[in-house]
């Protein structure tokens, strides 16, 4: 059988082709169509640094969307702050697909919450999945999957500030991420999935400001252009950054 492996050494496209069998997460490819948001990320590691002359690059990444307030009063970057409740939601779902009694957390709450909005499901079946495809050279991780009414659904949990209005901050990028994983798992038979049908998808976002949850399951529809979207990106990732010759590019448009 396949297994994914993340490589810590392969940070960049060029390492990746002295590698020569490194894939660029799904996450990572579907940021080439975000220009808006890379522009940003460039002025704020930039006026984090003037601020901290002595703070690495690593470190900058760590402090760019901020600072967030974790349940027992500890201040930590926004990205440590949903490390720990993923972490805190994976092991909760574990422990009920165990069997096993549940300790408590400070992240008690903010658990409730999340379950209650994904509503009764039949059974949970799976966390922290990793999903690739030498086809479509990515690999990307599903936070969650469960059956419910004879569907399979994967889940992906999102921590954003939203100003206690978490429907506001649910992207296409979400939709599209989700998608093409739905996919993967859909046409990876040697991974022993469930594979007669293509899963639901849902993205779950917490609200850091006000503990609210809202999911949404996107539609068959909406999933067929996210995969679409993605498939775009993929190539032109590949593409720009020397990884691929653009015989795909070259055949999607009937050049």
């Amino acid at each position: 059988a396949n297994t994914w492996t993340l490589l810590p050494e392969v940070t960049t496209p060029s390492q990746a082709r002295k590698h020569g069998n490194a894939y660029a997460s799904v996450t990572t490819k579907l940021g080439i169509d975000n220009e808006g948001l890379r522009a940003w990320e460039s002025r704020m590691l930039v006026n984090l640094a003037r601020q901290d002359h002595d703070a690495g690059m690593e470190e900058l990444h760590e402090r760019k969307f901020g600072y967030r307030t974790t349940p027992s009063g500890e201040l930590v970057t926004s990205s440590e702050y949903g490390t720990r409740l993923h972490a805190a939601l994976e092991e909760w779902v574990n422990a009920e697909m165990r069997g096993h009694g549940w300790k408590e957390t400070e992240w008690d709450e903010a658990i409730a919450s999340i379950i209650y909005e994904i509503e009764l499901v039949d059974c949970y079946t799976h966390t922290e999945v990793q999903i690739g495809s030498h086809e479509l050279r990515t690999v990307g991780t599903i936070d969650l999957v469960f059956e419910k009414d004879e569907d399979t659904y994967l889940a992906d949990y999102k921590t954003r500030a939203c100003n206690g209005k978490p429907s506001s901050k649910i992207y296409d990028k979400d939709r599209n991420q989700l998608a093409i994983e739905a996919y993967m798992w859909w046409k990876n038979d040697w991974l022993q999935f469930p594979s007669d049908k293509m899963p639901k998808i849902m993205t779950v976002v917490y609200c850091t400001d006000s503990g609210k949850v809202h999911t949404k399951v996107w539609s068959d529809e909406q999933l067929e252009r996210g995969i679409t979207a993605f498939c775009a990106c993929s190539i032109a990732y590949d593409v720009l950054n020397g990884l691929d010759d653009g015989s795909k590019l070259r055949t999607a448009y009937g050049i």
